[in-house]
């Protein structure tokens, strides 16, 4: 069995000793490669648990989070190859079902036979009630709750749990009579920005990419920006990220697409990137622009008609026969390559979650030793918050900023340390005062559900109220990441404070008591003084 590194123990430890303290519904935060699934199959292996439902939203991520499962139960050498020769996992429980256990023939393994009674699917027309784990799609299983026992399963394990934000996995989740709730993630914050505190009491454990790499678990990141001509001012927002629609125009041009092309022969000589697109369109004609540079390339949407043989493709990559492979909405879960040693993000986004989902995908350590690569496309924009590896280091130290290679922190440390030896010498410098950060909420209040007014006005920001549920403290959140008034910037940065590059609603009403409060000891200082 693979051995657990130190931080992993001490997540374990944790979720057992608040779940004995009476916490049973847990956020685990681990970025992406520091190994949550892993943790998760030993935590599932405690003998308290006798049967367990693994959720998640995507047959890639049923494959993938049940291939973990069986390699940390079983430790069988090419396993993975074993299961992909008959079909991939779905299709190798449908031969293996119809396997006599007695009767084994040519291309089967003794393992098979133990592996039907642990690991189970609930997708398509599987229905694996009888496997101590089983692995549900969430689309599928919320259609059969009918028939299943409420009190079945005493563990659920909600994987990327970011992305449980439906009312399909509440009615799943809220179904079930469980000792233990465990969401799995490498952010705590759900796709549209706001916590995951309508589903979880508590973040238990939280390691983030810059733990990962200080301890050596995960590759240095370098991270280049490429400036375009293109402005973002006229995109609207809708439910907390850039309109898709708006986008369109905006990004996919030859001139931008081009721009891309040259920047990766110039910047990624030797690497392989995964480009991360706008719309399907825009996977398509980027990778035609790799092509007219003779970058042999391909794309990846999730049309069958266009792509038809997807699993191919990305064979193709990882085998590194491809320099290129863009997509959209298809890489940023569910697919590990390691070797992957560049990312481009060709699409921008308000969105901390699918940002770093796509950092993610090549934050591993390689087999060669080197770092990432992050070519980082900004547009312009003086309107919106834009997640980019510029804005999530511009406010942090040079020794705790993320997307620089220990090498460049080292000589801009010296650069800086001389320069503020020489400022010494000089009159007293004035720093404008950094805005305070957000915190992720969780608690009862978060739970409350929603009244019919705040649904009505989350409609019009462009948020889905049908198909995912909203509450009373989520409703709260939303206020805070809108973009604060005119009048709320001026006032901050007459106060001092750095608004260069925007302030949210939330962010004001954090500032907003101490900038009264500033106001209110100069008036009575005036008044003294009369």
């Amino acid at each position: 069995m693979k051995q657990l590194r130190p931080y992993q123990s001490e997540a374990i430890n944790i979720v057992f000793s608040e779940l004995a303290q009476g916490c049973n519904s847990q956020l685990m935060v681990l970025a992406t490669g520091l190994g949550k699934t892993h943790v998760a199959c030993q935590i599932l292996n405690n003998p308290m648990f006798s049967k367990v439902l693994w959720l998640t939203h995507s047959e890639e991520l049923i494959s993938q989070s049940a291939m973990a499962i069986l390699q940390n139960e079983f430790q069988v050498p090419d396993l993975r190859n074993h299961i992909e020769e008959k079909g991939g996992m779905i299709e190798y429980f449908n031969h293996l079902e119809k396997t006599d256990p007695d009767d084994l023939f040519d291309g089967w393994l003794p393992i098979d036979n133990e592996i039907y009674p642990f690991l189970g699917i609930i997708k398509q027309q599987r229905m694996d009630l009888h496997a101590r784990v089983c692995v549900a799609s969430v689309q599928t299983i919320v259609r059969r709750l009918g028939k299943i026992d409420p009190n079945m399963f005493d563990l659920i394990i909600a994987d990327e749990a970011h992305m449980a934000m439906s009312n399909t996995w509440s009615q799943v989740i809220n179904y079930f009579n469980k000792k233990l709730l465990l969401g799995l993630t490498a952010t705590p914050k759900r796709t549209d920005g706001m916590s995951l505190g309508n589903l979880f009491d508590k973040i238990v454990i939280e390691r983030d990419i810059k733990f990962g790499i200080d301890n050596k678990f995960l590759c240095e990141i370098d991270a280049i920006r490429v400036k375009t001509s293109s402005n973002l001012d006229s995109v609207r927002t809708t439910a907390g990220e850039l309109n898709q629609k708006d986008l369109e125009n905006i990004v996919n041009t030859p001139v931008r697409n081009n721009l891309i092309a040259e920047k990766f022969i110039e910047l990624c000589a030797g690497r392989h990137a995964l480009v991360f697109c706008v719309d399907v369109q825009h996977a398509i004609d980027l990778c035609e622009a790799f092509e007219r540079y003779d970058i042999r390339s391909s794309f990846i949407v999730g049309d069958e008609t266009l792509c038809p043989n997807r699993k191919e493709r990305l064979q193709l990559f990882r085998d590194k026969e491809l320099r290129a492979l863009t997509n959209v909405n298809i890489l940023t879960a569910g697919v590990d390559i390691p070797d992957t040693d560049c990312i481009i993000m060709a699409r921008p986004t308000k969105s901390l979650v699918l940002f770093m989902q796509a950092i993610g995908r090549g934050t591993r350590l390689k087999s060669h030793g080197g770092n990432l690569l992050v070519l980082d496309i900004v547009d312009n924009s003086s309107k919106h918050q834009l997640v980019n590896t510029f804005t999530l280091d511009k406010e942090k130290r040079l020794e705790d900023r993320v997307f620089i290679t220990q090498e460049k922190r080292e000589a801009l440390i010296v650069k800086r340390n001389a320069k503020l030896e020489a400022e010494i010498k000089k009159d007293e410098r004035v720093d404008l005062l950094k805005l305070p950060v957000m915190r992720e909420a969780f608690g009862d209040w978060m739970k409350k559900p929603a009244s019919e007014k705040q649904l009505a006005w989350l409609e019009r920001l462009g948020y889905d109220i049908v198909n995912n549920s909203y509450t009373m403290g989520q409703c709260n959140e939303i206020v805070s990441i809108l973009p604060a008034y005119d009048w709320q910037l001026r006032k901050a940065k007459d106060a001092g404070y750095d608004v260069s590059h925007g302030m949210t609603a939330g962010v004001w009403s954090m500032i907003r008591p101490k900038i009264e409060a500033q106001k209110g000891t100069k008036q009575k200082s005036i008044i003294n003084n009369l």
